[in-house]
């Protein structure tokens, strides 16, 4: 029935506009609402029992021409044509309850806010910042962090792109991929922003890394900067690893206690080769160190625990003992070898001073050449030699025997009652170095002429001392030459010997003489020797 007067009521008012008078329209406009307001206090449009003050049913359209909204009660759609909703200030837009849970415009920023009406997350649209309260998933419904991406392999940001390639982040199997987009492009790390960095750290495209070096030239490369470069372990004051000073590369524990091993395997699983103590002591293959370096091993003879090598043939390989006075005075000791390319009578193994020069020399062939030699600090007397006094007692420096001797140069006449001095013999001088006994030989062959009669030579010797006193000996051989008959020639030995006892240390003279007891007859004398042996005491 309302539907019926509402028609009625508008077919009315286009029938008053054009035919009929102005006081009908009014009267026709009066009875349709004074029929409405008895009918019922809700309105229906298309529905006789209204559940609220206006109640349209069925389709809706609002607005004119080009402008509208349109509803379609079929499908549910409300369209929006040329139009928009209009939020003069901000206000919710949308609110799902009671709650302040619900779409929310707020002067330039859309927000979605939850229940106590703070932004879960919003958009503004004046500076483009976006906000999300919890976490964002991409390609990803049930994010579980700040920023999730979906479990896909394959690149997941790229932050500048040439086409295919970027400089980005990636996911392969068990790896994480930071990548720039060609070999040539590195990576940097540092702080403040990118248009002023300050960079710590680079990774070049070739794979080279630089730490305080944005050109590295090795696999890791340093600024060039003195101090430390690596600590493996330890504190900033005290710790295991790597530094560098002014013309030094240092490898350091963390303390004098602790010490640097070399060797091969693992951490925990380790086999030391060498042993450096942080007092200084080094061990190769010992872990116990008994001196600034202990070397030891089982090896054998084509692998000595110690080898020197020069590289030049004509050089000694040498090992320079020095101490702290050295350096004033530049004096030291060498331990050389050198090796002849031929024959082993030419190696040696030298004890050098620049000083004293080589002072012991051991020969290829097995001789021992020493320079000077002393026995307990005793270097003994000139002429001495060393004399071993058996099993567990030391060597001494004794005195060996000397011999000295003396020959008659040309013959000599014998002359009766008149003594011929023996040349070369005569007069001759000897020195005696140490307090010994004298053992005398003296000897001389005369000659009888032919036809000479009975001849009777004799031959003396005396021994002085030249500081003066007396004979110490007088050594005297006679023989009597008897007449063998016409046409026959004799000779004879004159041979005698003895002994000095406690001759002390000095220079002493030879006396020696020849004659004749005949008056008569010739004879000569020649060979006339003195051998003297003197004997230590």
């Amino acid at each position: 029935m309302c539907l019926h007067l509402v028609s009625i009521g508008k077919k009315a008012i286009e029938f008053a506009k054009t035919t009929f008078m102005r006081k009908s329209i009014l009267f026709f406009v009066i009875a349709v609402g004074w029929s409405l307001s008895i009918l019922a206090q809700n309105v229906g449009i298309g529905t006789n029992t209204p559940l609220s003050t206006l109640d349209v049913r069925g389709n809706h359209r609002l607005g004119g021409m080009s402008k509208f909204i349109s509803y379609d009660s079929v499908s549910g759609k409300i369209t929006w044509s040329g139009s928009y909703l209009f939020v003069p200030a901000p206000q919710y837009i949308m609110q799902h309850s009671a709650s302040a849970e619900g779409l929310y415009y707020n002067g330039g920023q859309l927000e979605y806010r939850n229940q106590l009406g703070n932004p879960a997350f919003f958009t503004n649209w004046v500076n483009g910042n976006g906000y999300f309260a919890n976490n964002l998933g991409i390609r990803n419904s049930t994010p579980a962090f700040p920023l999730s991406f979906d479990p896909g392999l394959g690149d997941k940001i790229s932050l500048w792109s040439n086409s295919t390639n970027s400089y980005g982040f990636g996911i392969q199997g068990s790896l994480l991929q930071i990548h720039t987009d060609i070999s040539a492009a590195d990576i940097g790390f540092g702080y403040g922003s990118s248009s002023a960095f300050f960079e710590t750290m680079r990774i070049k495209g070739n794979g080279m890394v630089g730490i305080g070096n944005n050109a590295p030239y090795s696999p890791l490369s340093f600024g060039n900067s003195f101090g430390e470069k690596i600590s493996l372990y330890g504190t900033a004051a005290n710790n295991y690893g790597f530094g560098v000073q002014d013309g030094i590369f240092q490898i350091h524990s963390n303390n004098i206690g602790s010490d640097i091993a070399i060797g091969s395997g693992s951490s925990n699983s380790f086999t030391e080769v060498m042993r450096i103590k942080g007092t200084g002591y080094v061990g190769i293959g010992t872990t116990v160190i008994r001196g600034k370096l202990s070397i030891e091993s089982p090896d054998g003879l084509s692998f000595p625990q110690l080898s020197l090598h020069q590289t030049s043939t004509g050089d000694y390989s040498r090992a320079r003992l020095t101490n702290g006075n050295s350096t004033g005075n530049g004096r030291y000791w060498d331990i050389a070898s050198y090796i002849d390319p031929s024959s082993n009578v030419n190696d040696r193994l030298n004890f050098f001073s620049p000083t004293a020069g080589d002072v012991l020399s051991l020969e290829g062939n097995g001789y021992v050449n020493i320079a000077k030699l002393k026995l307990n600090g005793n270097a003994g007397n000139a002429k001495q030699e060393i004399q071993s006094n058996g099993p567990g007692n030391a060597p001494t420096w004794v005195n060996k025997p000397e011999y000295f001797f003396f020959e008659q140069g040309t013959n000599i006449p014998l002359v009766y009652s008149s003594y011929q001095d023996v040349n070369n013999v005569h007069n001759q001088l000897f020195t005696v170095t140490f307090p010994c006994t004298l053992i005398v030989t003296f000897s001389g062959r005369v000659y009888r002429d032919v036809g000479e009669p009975d001849q009777y030579p004799v031959l003396y010797l005396n021994i002085y001392n030249t500081s003066g006193g007396s004979a110490l000996k007088t050594f005297e051989t006679r023989s009597f030459m008897r007449d063998q008959g016409a046409g026959t020639y004799t000779s004879e030995n004159l041979t005698t010997s003895g002994f000095i006892a406690n001759v002390t240390p000095g220079v002493y003279r030879l006396y020696c003489r020849a004659g004749k007891d005949t008056l008569f007859g010739n004879c000569l004398l020649s060979l006339t020797q003195v051998i003297i042996q003197a004997i230590p005491n």
